[in-house]
């Protein structure tokens, strides 16, 4: 049942990534044609309506992120039977939210408070992402011994060249769950007659 569980999670996290992704950055191309920014006293410029739909973004990310979390600690849990990966995974969701509360933060124009959020946020989900991808990968290709999940163990460590490396190594860590779960459900061919 672990994998199922894993193929639920990377599934999510392959159609989800792209969707919000365009919709942040629709939203983002919409506000910017307002041509309305609103400044603060200390000086800083923000667009309100820009704010409000990445907010908005931010908060389904965080519900679609929270359910995928779910799924991937539970099949983490019950196929590696290891702590790091699913702890890796909370790392990374309190690392998400971290992150996002940079919007608040910019807005109340405290330069110190945004970009401290902004390093807290990206080394939580630095760390998170190490032990709950590249870190569960290994120890999934280590286990099963499905090339699926060493390929995607490399794409995960080459995410500094771009991150559409990451992404697919979400859709071969979902090819490599489902070839997995297949494998568990298919019963043993019985022996030929001799």
């Amino acid at each position: 049942m672990g994998f199922d569980y894993l193929r639920d999670g990377f599934l999510a996290l392959v159609i989800s990534t792209p969707v919000l992704f365009f919709v942040a950055l629709g939203v983002l191309y919409a506000a910017s044609l307002s041509g309305k920014y609103v400044e603060l006293p200390n000086g800083v410029r923000y667009n309100p309506s820009a704010t409000a739909g990445l907010a908005a973004v931010a908060s389904i990310g965080g519900v679609v992120l929270t359910y995928v979390v779910w799924n991937l600690w539970r099949g983490y849990r019950s196929v590696l039977r290891d702590k790091l990966p699913a702890y890796g995974l909370v790392f990374f969701l309190i690392g998400y939210a971290a992150f996002f509360s940079f919007i608040p933060a910019a807005t109340s124009g405290d330069l110190e408070l945004t970009v401290g959020v902004l390093i807290t946020g990206v080394a939580l989900i630095f760390l998170g992402y190490v032990l709950a991808f590249i870190l569960a990968a290994y120890q999934l290709y280590k286990q099963t011994g499905e090339s699926l999940f060493l390929a995607a163990t490399i794409l995960y460590a080459l995410f500094f060249i771009g991150l559409v490396t990451a992404y697919i190594g979400h859709i071969l860590m979902y090819l490599g769950a489902s070839r997995a779960a297949e494998r568990r459900s298919t019963p043993a061919a019985p022996p030929p007659p001799s």
